[in-house]
């Protein structure tokens, strides 16, 4: 039993010399889908209209309204090698300017103009830990491809506010609205090229799905929960990442 489990350590090991260790950091451009979004972006030109009386009723035959949000993200990680085509890779990072923007424009000659704007944004806290799978690798870079689950913390950072212009805002910070905690999967693919030694510059396409509703039902509302549902986008990013071995 003893010479087993001696040669289970070994052969672990001798994995563990040929496999990588990579510390890094990547920049992402997160465009973020939810279900309803266009549902949502009527519903607030109702609002702006009959709630808030920004707008005049005539307004809806003549306005357009359309959702719109551009995430940016960032974050570090640690991929441990355990054999010399798998790892694993822990994240954590950060993602900003998430959430609904409703965007009300007129068409003019030199094209659509808009004329207000209803925000509500958060930003994020994230977590991972992918499984990864390496498909090509040599002294030039690699080519891999993983998965895993992912962890959002959103905390108490939603802003919502109506945008007329510079002068004519009206902006809150509120209690969340958002559930605090977001679970949901990761997966993608990734290339990295080597730029120096044991320094490596790589690309990143990822997707992920959120399991937990982005609004809380008891305090947003049963029908504005459902409308935005639950996070559906992709980061693609660059980065850098050192080989520590």
């Amino acid at each position: 039993m003893k010479k087993r489990l001696l040669m289970l350590v070994l052969v672990f090991s001798s994995f563990l010399c040929f496999s990588q260790t990579l510390v890094g950091a990547r920049l992402f451009l997160v465009p973020n889908f939810v279900t309803g979004g266009n549902i949502v972006a009527e519903n607030d030109l109702y609002s702006l209209i009959y709630t808030y009386g920004i707008l005049k009723q005539e307004a809806e035959d003549v306005v357009n309204t359309s959702r719109s949000n551009f995430a940016v993200g960032a974050e570090a990680y640690l991929q441990v090698g355990i054999t010399p085509k798998i790892a694993i890779e822990g994240t954590v990072g950060i993602t900003s300017n998430q959430g609904y923007t409703t965007d009300i424009s007129v068409d003019t000659e030199e094209g659509k103009e808009t004329i207000s704007s209803y925000e509500r944004k958060f930003k994020t806290i994230d977590f991972s830990v992918l499984g990864k799978y390496t498909f090509a690798k040599s002294s030039m870079g690699y080519l891999s491809a993983f998965l895993g689950p992912k962890l959002s913390y959103t905390g108490k950072s939603i802003s919502e506010g109506i945008f007329i212009n510079a002068e004519n805002t009206s902006v809150q910070e509120y209690e969340p609205f958002q559930n605090k905690f977001l679970f949901g999967v990761k997966a993608g693919a990734e290339a990295a090229i080597t730029v120096a030694n044991k320094t490596l510059v790589t690309v990143n396409a990822s997707g992920f799905y959120d399991f937990t509703p982005v609004f809380k039902e008891e305090i947003i509302g049963e029908w504005f929960s459902n409308a935005v549902g639950n996070r559906l986008g992709f980061y693609i990013g660059i980065g850098i990442a050192y080989s520590l071995k």
